[in-house]
């Protein structure tokens, strides 16, 4: 199920760079499996939290609504991810790099107990201007959190 899922959601690389990262946890029990997966999915949908886990020299996420303003929620579809970055950000985007959330997706299997999440989200201009893409990388570029 997982392999049809990433399949289905991660968008086909047309060019640039592919990083694959990954990081696993065992658990003593379906129950403590089913917590851990719901925690890590509202860490992902709540990244005013990434930095307090990172640490200092972490870039400091803020979730935006599509103009720009602050929310304090579970991040939803296109919402903004406003970055600040431990280095000087694009001008385009006021100091800070931007990314779209452009889709969530979680699927649970009752069968084999198996459930799968996603997160993708794309690089974007800032949502208070007309600018162009105020990011590092161009528009076409994604990160799929899975």
């Amino acid at each position: 199920m997982i392999q049809e899922f990433i399949n289905e959601f991660v968008p086909a690389g047309i060019k640039g760079k592919q990083n694959e990262l990954s990081q696993a946890k065992t658990c003593d029990s379906a129950e403590a499996a089913h917590k851990t997966f719901e925690r890590a999915t509202k860490r992902l949908l709540n990244p005013d939290v990434w930095h307090e886990m990172e640490g200092a020299l972490s870039p400091v996420v803020t979730l935006t609504d599509a103009d720009g303003n602050e929310l304090q929620r579970l991040a939803e579809v296109n919402d903004h991810y406003r970055i600040k970055l431990p280095a000087p950000g694009t001008g385009e985007g006021d100091g800070y790099d931007w990314v779209k959330v452009e889709a969530i997706k979680e699927v649970h299997e009752i069968n084999d107990g198996e459930a799968v999440f996603g997160l993708r989200l794309r690089a974007a201009a800032n949502p208070k201007s007309d600018g162009d893409t105020a990011h590092f990388f161009e528009e076409t570029a994604t990160s799929n959190f899975i």
